[in-house]
């Protein structure tokens, strides 16, 4: 009998791995996104600019309407504006010091906490690109569509000139330019 059940057993086991492995390399089965700026295109399941002109448009033309890309890009504004202010005011602080030798280290050392900071915070939302410079090579390689791209751009200058207007209306000239 335990030869039997045995066999049945093993007959099962090879049945639902062979049930398994038929699944897992469907075509239906598509990667699930994090968020649709992400740098994995083949986690993604973007595809890159191919194919006839009418693809290109296509790809051109998508998206503008889409929600998740306009607040994508807000928090991509919200994210430079409070790392340019915040490390504006960093700056300000070291330039008033009494020991200038010491300011290039602080401003180092103070940029690589706030970046990382600030890309992990706006990571999951946005993908954490924060630099116009980040989301043009992602639309130059094709992480990226022009939508994304475009008001991921346009959040991230409006953002910095918020955060330089900020520092402005709180320092003053004086404090801001010395």
């Amino acid at each position: 009998m335990d030869v039997k059940a045995s066999a049945v057993t093993e007959q099962q086991h090879e049945a639902a791995h062979d049930k398994s492995q038929s699944l897992l390399h469907s075509s239906s089965i598509e990667p699930e996104v994090a968020f649709p700026g992400s740098f994995g295109a083949k986690a993604t399941g973007q595809a890159r600019i191919t194919g006839r002109s009418k693809l290109r448009r296509d790809y051109l033309r998508r998206d503008w309407l889409d929600i998740s890309i306009w607040k994508s890009a807000f928090i991509e504004l919200a994210g430079t504006a409070a790392l340019c202010y915040t490390s504006g005011l960093i700056d300000v602080t070291l330039a008033n010091l009494q020991n200038p030798d010491a300011i290039p280290a602080y401003v180092g050392i103070s940029n690589i906490v706030l970046l990382a900071l600030f890309i992990y915070a706006t990571a999951p939302g946005s993908g954490g690109h924060i630099n116009p410079a980040i989301s043009f090579s992602t639309f130059l390689t094709g992480l990226t569509t022009l939508s994304r791209a475009v008001c991921y751009m346009m959040g991230q200058l409006v953002g910095a000139g918020l955060a330089g207007g900020l520092l402005r209306g709180s320092l003053g000239h004086a404090g801001v330019i010395k």
